[in-house]
């Protein structure tokens, strides 16, 4: 119907407000499509087919320069 990602986001703020812990999907589940969705919209945008091990592509290091965002200064992203 299109409302999915409508209805997720309804979902997690009610569990924040309730502080109910009992997501209808869980942040495993959503970092996981998550990053599916930017491994294929790498693929994408080199127009490549990619071998992705869960970390990195084994294939090709263009596509590896996509996981790591280039920041212009002065922003950056802080080590921890």
């Amino acid at each position: 119907t299109g409302e999915g990602l409508d209805n997720h986001v309804q979902n997690h703020l009610d569990c924040i407000k309730k502080r109910n812990r009992k997501t209808n999907a869980s942040p495993e589940i959503a970092a996981h499509i998550a990053k599916l969705s930017a491994v294929g919209n790498i693929a994408y945008r080199t127009g490549k087919q990619l071998i992705w091990d869960g970390t990195k592509f084994t294939n090709d290091e263009e596509a590896n320069n996509y996981l790591v965002p280039v920041y212009r200064e002065p922003w950056k992203l802080p080590r921890v």
